[in-house]
């Protein structure tokens, strides 16, 4: 499972890659929210990104904001990881931007936490994934069930018997 790491801040970066690493994620990184993007462009297919909010070019309120009004993008569940933007005010703004949680940094304390919800995020996946292929095989079922209502409408119309 793909997550995006996205800071400034390299020691940072490196020490979060490195603990989701070893929890058995694959970790891209990006050094801010316009390099962030362009690695969104590239794929889709991430399960979380982690992202800081104090950043040159292109800050996390307004990366977080790029990737909640892409359609294609929205569903990627976003975390804010800052040291800098602690109030309550600060938080709240995260969160209405459509962020899923807000953690403080430094991480080792809250790594426990940030682990269950990535965990919590993957069997989230997981399932829409399920959803996604079940609703396709009903579409299929309906479909083909469409079709034979239709043929048997025309060979009733054109008083055609077909074999059962």
């Amino acid at each position: 499972m793909n997550i995006l790491v996205v800071d400034d801040n390299t020691d940072a970066r490196k020490l979060l890659s490195e603990l989701l690493t070893q929890s058995g994620f694959n970790v891209f990184e990006a050094e801010n929210g316009k390099q962030a993007i362009e690695i969104l462009q590239q794929r889709k297919d991430f399960v979380l990104i982690i992202s800081d909010i104090l950043m040159s070019v292109m800050d996390g309120f307004k990366f977080c904001y790029e990737v909640k009004s892409n359609p294609e993008l929205r569903h990627i569940p976003f975390i804010f990881f800052t040291g800098s933007y602690v109030s309550n005010e600060d938080r709240i703004l995260g969160l209405k931007l459509g962020a899923a949680d807000y953690i403080i940094k430094p991480i080792k304390p809250k790594l426990g936490k940030c682990i269950v919800f990535i965990n919590d995020v993957s069997d989230l996946k997981k399932l829409q994934d399920e959803k996604r292929k079940i609703e396709l095989k009903l579409w299929q079922k309906y479909r083909l069930a469409s079709i034979g209502r239709l043929a048997g409408g025309i060979a009733h119309n054109l008083k055609i018997h077909l074999p059962c």
